[in-house]
């Protein structure tokens, strides 16, 4: 198979892999799963999925999906790094070595699959959770290199996570994510919509 470059679409992907799990048994399953409360997200993935890796049996049912192939599954997993269980699933070296813009892709598929928003609530603020610590250093040194002023990183009991709380760090946030979820940025631009 041959040599994969990396671009915005691959970027993208393995930021949005966070939330996602790879089947890898021998002579039984290859696959690659993704769950998505916001169903027409998935198609973005898809898209990314069948145009940079060829994957031939890409499925979405309802809220999960599905893509299958041997070949195309273990060349993914190459490039992502990915282990299981997630936890130890560190930021793919392809990421680290990046140039910024490409690496504000991967943030953007790792926000748009890990990131959270308050819907009701009284708290502004944006987070990214994630069981695997290094991975959230990562982000949380390159926003801040990059301006943008997070908390520390904190342990939930469930997962690491940090928020972004200050208004004008929110603000060149939402100007500098590089978000394919629709939901996600129409809720973070109407957030910042409303401050001074």
């Amino acid at each position: 198979m041959e040599e994969i470059a990396v671009n915005e679409n691959i970027a993208y992907l393995l930021g949005a892999m966070r939330d996602a799990s790879i089947d890898l048994r021998d002579k039984k399953n290859y696959e690659l799963r993704l769950y998505q409360s916001y169903a027409p997200w998935l198609f973005e993935i898809k898209e990314i999925l069948e145009k940079e890796f060829g994957f031939p049996k890409v499925r979405i049912s309802g809220n999960l999906l599905r893509a299958n192939g041997k070949d195309y599954t273990k060349r993914l997993t190459e490039i992502s790094e990915y282990e299981n269980p997630q936890e130890n699933w560190a930021t793919p070296s392809i990421i680290k070595n990046a140039d910024r813009d490409l690496i504000w892709h991967y943030v953007g598929g790792f926000w748009d699959a890990e990131g959270g928003l308050p819907f009701v609530s009284k708290q502004i603020y944006t987070s990214f959770d994630q069981k695997n610590k290094a991975s959230l250093e990562f982000i949380h040194k390159f926003l801040m290199i990059d301006g943008i002023q997070p908390t520390n990183l904190t342990y939930t009991g469930k997962v690491w996570q940090f928020r972004i709380t200050r208004r004008n760090s929110l603000k060149l946030f939402a100007n500098k994510i590089k978000s394919r979820h629709k939901e996600k940025i129409y809720n973070i631009n109407k957030l910042v919509a409303g401050f001074p």
